[in-house]
């Protein structure tokens, strides 16, 4: 009995033993021929861990777009996945060798290595396997690519390198680079050109890579915070910031961000008070700057600079800026052009013709009344280029001598009246004036709506041929220099000086009542100047408003901004104002009102009511009885639900519901009924179609609106209802889709003209070269996405490409 066992278990052990040493001997042998599949599968896995990158690195720009802090943890990552790349490249070039060395029957020299290569292939493969999933925590849906580089130099249109002016620049850079000066000063009378210096230092600094970061923004007489912040978060990358934060955290998000800057240029342009709180903005005053400077100078012991911060004021008062820096700070002065600087710019803006016998004389003594100031040298030079009879300069001449208000210096006023006497067509004047009240950085689609209310465009059929129309206007109010480029290109802005001379004509000339910013000291007008206003412009609310009515019954224009806590519209307040077309109340807290809210003409035609807060009753008791309203703008507002009462507006061409954060209700069939709109924007807005609870707008009803030809900034998800919309679509935005374009549209997009994708980071291309189904024989693409898989436009004629860049 025991010899069975005996045996039983000796075999046991030889078989064990037999498998240890087969298992010895194969396994390597298998870990060989998986060699190459082993290599295979980490190919794979770096191009996993390359695509998760990707999306940490958006993650963490997102984060940083709306001034977030970034945790460390997302850097830590970022650092580890950086440590694979170069291991795994070492390896799949090396097994890339080997595979090309293969022999018969997949047997191959040199075993051992192989055998190396193919262990370390699974371990790395393991090892980012694992990476990657832990990096699914960061995971965001698609949203914004990276930003593109900064350019290497930034244009400043028409900067001249005058010796005057070049002087100055090199004294400002020269400050810029020392790490003693914190604070730099520039200060000189209104119109020499102190902006365009300070550009051009922003230009040169982001040109010589001296700051990590240079930020600029415009200030003014009566600052407004949020646009203050607003601009400097642009320039730090941070326009993803909520528009409902409160200025004290963007300020605190701003400080965090430029300290993680560590070398800043922060310029404050046009700064008309030494008691303006940098703290509220988010930047540290001269003083902190110094004593953070001093700490870091007695920390470091190398000497070597790695921290400059500085702020660059300008201002028309040398007090001002002594006020807000220290002594021993640079201050330097623009001063007026010489002489044959002035003349030389002249010249260059109207031709050589003013060189000849007959109009020099006369040139020269126009040049010499501009006293050495580029705006009005620029505004009367381009009035008067392409004049080219005699008698043409001596009129202007004589109207350069004539008298002037009080209060404007002749030097700049008759300069740019006269310019303004010489723009061709009322349409052209009427629009300069509108550009005149909205001032520094305003937008182009707020000047459409305007005068589609005021029908300034009678020509102008749809909306989109009103804003080419705008679009034109504006560009030829630029070549008249009496516009200047924004910050995108549907912004604008314009001149202290040029604006102070426009709205002085206006009062004077076109029944137009401004009190922008600097002037809420005014007296409200007599009873009898009321009666012949035709467009009242308050910047900043005014205590005037609780009297008994405007009574003007000639107003079509009316805009009231409030930048207080509080302000209180009368329920009569717009009584004997029955021609009134256009209606801009911004910032009002209706809801908080004690009183009804106002009766409104019902002969309206625009009405915007960005950033008000109201109840959807409220809102339904103000456009409820405007059948004639075209365009109609709730941007920003505080409102949950849009009224019923919206149905009614069957002739409205455009809707704004761009930034209502909070709208979670559009009535079922309301959008339905808006039988005559054409555009509709909502982005950062409205996302509830076709909500569960069926109270809701469903996106067939988008395909309901024929005459809709911009849907702008709407969060969908492609279906039949939105590709019915794309098969008559002409333009198409894309931001944040994934796969091919024309997955969208199984007909191939039959009426694009233009297609314009950006923030797309996984999108892989535009058409399937198998399908070629576009129709389009012209097509305009701007593209801002990296795409994997080319184009296929065989049937295209006419192609332009344009802005293309990668994450």
């Amino acid at each position: 009995m025991a010899e069975p066992i005996a045996t039983a278990a000796a075999e046991k052990v030889v078989e064990n033993l037999v498998d240890r040493i087969l298992n010895f001997i194969l396994r390597p042998i298998s870990v060989v021929r998986k060699c190459n599949e082993n290599v295979q599968n980490l190919k794979k896995q770096v191009e996993a861990l390359k695509n998760k990158n990707r999306s940490v690195e958006r993650y963490r720009y997102d984060v940083g777009r709306r001034g977030e802090e970034i945790g460390a943890e997302v850097q830590a990552w970022l650092t580890e996945a950086e440590k694979f790349i170069e291991p795994a490249g070492e390896s799949i070039r090396v097994g890339d060798e080997f595979a090309k060395n293969e022999c018969f029957l997949r047997l191959c020299p040199n075993p051992l290595p192989r055998y190396k290569l193919s262990k370390k292939a699974a371990q790395i493969t393991t090892d980012i396997a694992k990476h990657v999933q832990e990096g699914h925590r960061f995971d965001l849906p698609p949203s914004h690519a990276p930003p593109p580089q900064q350019e290497v130099a930034e244009v400043v249109e028409g900067f001249e390198e005058f010796p005057s002016r070049m002087a100055v620049l090199e004294q400002i850079m020269k400050a810029a680079r020392n790490p003693i000066v914190n604070t730099i000063g520039v200060h000189g009378t209104s119109g020499v050109g102190k902006t365009m210096l300070v550009k051009m230092v922003k230009g040169k600094a982001k040109q010589d890579s001296l700051f990590t970061a240079v930020v600029m923004t415009k200030v003014t007489k009566n600052p407004d915070l949020k646009s203050i912040q607003s601009d400097i978060a642009r320039d730090l990358g941070m326009d993803l910031l909520p528009t409902e934060l409160p200025p004290p955290q963007v300020a605190d998000r701003i400080k965090a961000k430029l300290k993680e800057a560590k070398k800043f240029l922060v310029i404050l342009d046009d700064v008309w008070e030494a008691g303006i709180d940098l703290e509220k903005v988010g930047i540290p005053s001269a003083s902190e700057l110094r004593q953070a400077m001093e700490k870091k100078n007695e920390e470091s012991s190398s000497g070597q600079q790695d921290v400059l911060r500085k702020i660059l004021l300008t201002s028309r008062d040398p007090n001002v800026l002594s006020g807000m820096m220290e002594e021993k700070d640079p201050v330097f002065k623009v001063h007026e052009l010489e002489d044959d600087e002035a003349w030389h710019l002249f010249k260059k803006i109207v031709g050589s013709k003013v060189e000849s016998s007959d109009f020099q004389p006369i040139a020269k003594e126009i040049v010499k009344k501009c006293l050495g100031l580029p705006v009005a040298i620029a505004s009367v030079g381009k009035a008067m280029k392409g004049k080219t009879r005699q008698h043409e300069w001596k009129t202007a001449l004589m109207e350069l001598k004539r008298p002037t208000p009080e209060g404007i210096s002749a030097a700049v006023y008759k300069p740019i009246e006269l310019s303004y006497k010489y723009l061709q067509g009322d349409e052209l004047k009427q629009t300069f004036m509108l550009c005149s009240l909205l001032g520094h950085d305003s937008s182009i689609n707020d000047l459409l709506k305007y005068g589609m209310g005021l029908t300034l465009f009678r020509k102008a059929k749809t909306v989109e041929e009103t804003r080419d129309k705008v679009l034109t206007l504006v560009h030829s109010l630029k070549i008249s220099s009496l516009l200047v480029d924004g910050h995108s290109n549907m912004h604008f802005g314009m001149h202290d000086q040029i604006r102070e001379v426009a709205l002085s004509i206006a009062s004077r000339e076109h029944g137009v009542l401004a009190l922008v910013d600097e002037d809420g000291g005014k007296d409200w007008p007599e009873k009898e100047t009321m009666k012949i206003l035709k467009w009242i412009y308050l910047s900043n609310g005014y205590p005037e408003l609780t009297s008994n009515g405007l009574n003007c019954p000639q107003l079509t224009f009316f805009h009231l901004s409030n930048k207080g806590c509080s302000l209180a519209v009368p329920t009569d307040l717009f009584t004997g104002t029955d021609v009134l077309k256009v209606l801009c109340l911004t910032r009002i807290d209706f809801q908080s009102m004690p009183s009804e809210i106002p009766l409104i003409p019902t002969m309206l035609r625009t009405l915007l009511l960005d950033q008000c807060v109201f109840r959807v009753e409220a809102l339904g008791a103000i456009v409820g009885n405007l059948e004639n309203l075209e365009v109609l703008s709730l941007a920003g507002c505080d409102i949950e639900e849009l009224p019923r009462e919206m149905e009614k507006l069957t002739k409205l061409k455009l809707l704004d519901l761009s930034d209502c954060t909070k709208l979670k209700v559009i009535p079922r069939q309301v959008l339905a009924r808006l039988s005559k709109l054409e555009e509709l924007k909502m982005g950062n807005s409205f996302d509830q179609w076709d909500d569960v609870e069926g109270r809701n707008a469903g996106l067939a009803e988008l395909t309901e609106l024929h005459m809709l030809t911009a849907l702008e900034g709407a969060s969908i998800e492609s279906n039949d209802s939105v590709k019915k919309l794309l098969k008559k679509t002409e333009e198409l935005y894309l931001e944040g889709v994934q796969g091919l374009v024309d997955e969208l549209d199984d007909e191939g997009f039959q009426h694009l003209k233009c297609l314009h994708v950006q923030n797309a980071p996984d999108i892989r291309g535009i058409f399937n070269p198998a399908r070629r189904l576009l129709h389009s024989q012209r097509l305009l693409m701007t593209w801002r996405s990296k795409a994997t898989e080319m184009i296929s436009l065989k049937k295209v004629k006419d192609v332009s490409l344009a802005t293309i860049c990668g994450p």
